[in-house]
C-alpha cells in the first residue's frame, strides 16, 4: 500500500538566475505477509482411502500407452481422497509454528523530503544547482523466537520480554546537493559536467525480518533490517562534438564514490527444522538429515543462509565513447559505443 502527496513552486526571474524551484514530498509505502502452513494428511494405503478397482482404458492401447497405464489401480472416487485428506488428525490446523513466525513480516517506510533548485543561464553557460534534504523513517516487525520455542515448535510456546512479535525503528536524514552545467565551447561542441550526492534503498522485502527455508536440502534465504542505503558521491564530465547533422562523437568520464552498497552473503546457521513436526517428515526425510550430520534428533538443522548485508565502500571509474552518423540519405547509419568501467 503507498500514499504519497506532493507540491511543486517556481519562479521565473530576468537575470543570471532564471528560475528557482522549490517542492515538498511525502510518500509512505507498506507490506506485509503471513505464511500459515497446515498439516499434510497422514500416509494411508489405498485399501484405507477406497479401493476402486482397475481402470479400463483398453480403447487407448492404440495410441501406444504402456499396459499399466491402460489398466492402473485407481481410488474409490474423489470424494474418498477428500475424505481422507480432511479426516487426519489436526488437519487444517497450523501444525508448523516455526514457518509461520520465520516467515510473517511487516515494512514501512515513510520519507519526506523538500528541495530547493536554481537554474542560470549566461551566454554559452548554463545548468542548475540545488539541495534536498530527505528525512527517512523505517519500520520493520517480526518475530524473535528463543531456541527453546523453535525447539519445540508448538503454539502455545509463552515467549519471554524481548521476544515474539517486535519492532524496530530506524531513522536518517540526508542532504543531498547537486550541481549541473553545461557550456557551448563553438557552435558544435558542448561540454558538459555534474557532481551529485544520492542515496537509494533496498528492494522492501530485503529490509524484511524473515526466514524462507527449504527444510529438505537445508537453504533458505533472509531479509536484514540493518541494511543501510546506497550512497554514493557522483561526478560526470562530458564533451559532444555535433561533427554533421543527426552525427555527434562524445566522450565521457564516471567516478564513483560508494560509501555504502548492498550484496548477497551466505553463512550457516543452526535453526530449527519447520517441517519437523509434520506428518512422516521425520520418519523419511529427517531420519536420513540425522544420519548424514545435519540435524540433531531434534530437528535443529544447519542451514546455508543467503542474505543482503552492508558491503562497505567501493570506488567506480570509467568511461563511455559514443559514435553516431547516418549514411548521406541512404536511410542507414552506424551507431557505435564503448564503456570501460573499474
Amino acid at each position: 500500500r503507498d500514499q504519497f502527496a506532493q507540491v511543486d513552486f517556481s519562479k521565473d526571474f530576468d537575470g543570471f538566475i532564471n528560475q528557482v524551484s522549490v517542492g515538498f514530498r511525502y510518500a509512505s509505502h507498506w507490506e506485509s505477509q503471513t505464511e500459515n502452513v497446515y498439516g499434510g494428511a497422514d500416509l494411508l494405503t489405498l485399501s484405507q482411502i477406497g479401493y476402486g478397482g482397475l481402470s479400463n482404458l483398453g480403447g487407448a492401447s492404440a495410441l501406444g500407452l504402456w499396459s499399466s497405464s491402460v489398466n492402473h489401480v485407481q481410488a474409490l472416487d474423489a470424494e474418498a481422497i477428500r475424505s481422507a485428506v480432511l479426516g487426519s488428525p489436526g488437519f487444517p490446523g497450523y501444525s508448523d509454528a516455526v514457518s509461520y513466525w520465520d516467515n510473517t513480516w511487516a515494512v514501512k517506510q515513510k520519507n519526506t523530503d523538500a528541495y530547493l533548485q536554481a537554474d542560470f543561464a549566461s551566454g554559452d553557460l548554463r545548468g542548475n544547482f540545488g539541495v534536498r534534504l530527505v528525512h527517512t523513517q523505517n519500520t520493520e516487525q517480526g518475530f524473535n523466537v528463543p531456541g527453546a520455542c523453535q525447539a519445540a515448535d508448538a503454539w502455545d510456546c509463552d515467549f519471554p520480554q524481548g521476544f515474539g512479535y517486535v519492532t524496530a525503528r530506524t531513522s536518517r536524514t540526508d542532504v543531498l546537493p547537486a550541481v549541473n552545467v553545461a557550456y557551448d565551447a563553438t557552435s558544435n561542441l558542448v561540454l558538459r559536467g555534474a557532481l551529485s550526492e544520492v542515496v537509494g534503498y533496498a528492494p522492501y522485502n530485503q529490509m524484511a525480518p524473515y526466514f524462507e527455508a527449504n527444510d529438505t536440502i537445508l537453504t533458505a534465504t533472509a531479509g536484514n533490517p540493518d541494511l543501510k542505503p546506497y550512497r554514493s558521491l557522483n561526478a560526470d564530465f562530458s564533451g559532444e562534438w555535433y561533427f554533421d547533422d543527426q552525427s555527434v562523437l562524445a566522450v565521457s568520464f564516471f567516478y564513483k564514490d560508494l560509501l555504502n552498497y548492498i550484496v548477497n552473503a551466505s553463512q550457516y546457521e543452526l535453526r530449527q527444522n519447520g517441517s519437523w513436526s509434520l506428518p512422516g517428515y521425520q520418519t523419511a526425510t529427517g531420519k536420513a538429515q540425522v544420519a548424514d550430520g545435519l540435524c540433531t534428533a531434534e530437528g535443529m538443522c544447519t542451514y546455508s543462509v543467503t542474505a543482503p548485508v552492508n558491503g562497505g565502500r567501493a570506488k567506480v571509474k570509467g568511461g563511455t565513447d559514443n559514435y553516431q552518423q547516418p549514411f548521406a540519405d541512404s536511410g542507414f547509419g552506424l551507431r557505435v559505443n564503448y564503456t570501460y568501467s573499474d
